[in-house]
Parts: structure tokens; sequence; C-alpha cells
């Protein structure tokens, strides 16, 4: 019974390192491919629903600037009844996305 004990856990431990995830994503282990970051600009609109009804709140603008050694991305959040908008930016390095700058939600 007490060697039971014992096997169980360590055939769970290993089952499940064996199923669980490859590895952690990391500026040292990233496979992103880096052709598909391109430097553009998106907008998309947020709406609520109340019963049936569709109202807009927000707005989110979105810019993604690429250059030789960083890529800039910086997202505007225009709510509706917000005398404000916040912005959030941040800059990685181009080869490996390891974060040079982050910045949340400052008040333009």
């Amino acid at each position: 019974m007490k060697k039971i004990l014992y096997i169980l856990p360590v055939t769970f431990g290993t089952s499940l390192q064996f199923f669980s995830q490859e590895r952690l994503l990391s500026p040292l282990n990233n496979t992103t491919v880096k052709s598909f970051v391109n430097a553009e600009t998106s907008e998309m609109n947020w709406f609520m629903l109340k019963d049936s009804l569709k109202i807009q709140i927000g707005n989110v603008q979105t810019v993604i600037q690429k250059e030789k050694e960083s890529i800039y991305i910086i997202t505007t959040v225009n709510m509706k009844k917000s005398p404000t908008k916040w912005v959030d930016s941040t800059i990685v390095e181009t080869l490996t996305f390891t974060p040079l700058y982050l910045f949340c939600c400052l008040p333009y």
C-alpha cells in the first residue's frame, strides 16, 4: 500500500510533465515570425448590448510602428462619456521582443 502511495504521485508528475506545454515563451525562447509584424493602424469600436439595443461606448485605436531596432505599440482608448483619453504605449526590441518600455493608462 505504501508503494502505491509513492508510485502514483511519481507517475502522475511525469505524465503531467510529458503532456504539458513545451516551453514558456520568453525573449530567449521566441518562435514568432518577425516578418508578420508590420507598421499599421487599426481602429475598433466598443459596443454594449442592453436588451436588444446596441450602444457604442467607445473606440480603440492601435498604432504599430516598426523600425530597425524597436517596435512601438501605442493604444488609445476613447470612451464616449469620458472627458479624457487613455494611452497605453509599449516599446520592444525587434529581434527578441524584449520589453524596453512599458507605460499604461496615461490620461491624455
